[in-house]
């Protein structure tokens, strides 16, 4: 999962890299744009945007929220899609 400045290039490139490397790679967009430039601006509008989401209220009260629901369903899919793969 991204960090607050958003999906930066950076964090798209070393998705792309593991992903090269035979890994399975899944990239929620959870806040803001991707592959956008880092900038003062861009980390305040997505701090902003996360701080003033219901997310944290929702985490604090221990409930579920559409987001968290959503994550929840992906990591059923992803866990799914790779069952009965080799860990190392």
């Amino acid at each position: 999962m991204h960090e607050l400045p958003g999906m930066m290039p950076e964090c798209i490139a070393l998705v792309r890299r593991i992903a090269h490397e035979g890994f399975t790679a899944y990239m929620p967009l959870l806040f803001g744009e991707a592959n956008g430039p880092l900038s003062v601006k861009r980390m305040l509008r997505n701090a902003v945007q996360l701080c003033l989401s219901r997310e944290f209220a929702m985490l604090a009260s221990n409930r579920s929220s559409p987001v968290t629901t959503w994550l929840k369903a992906l990591c059923r899919e992803a866990k799914a899609r790779c069952e009965g793969r080799e860990w190392v």
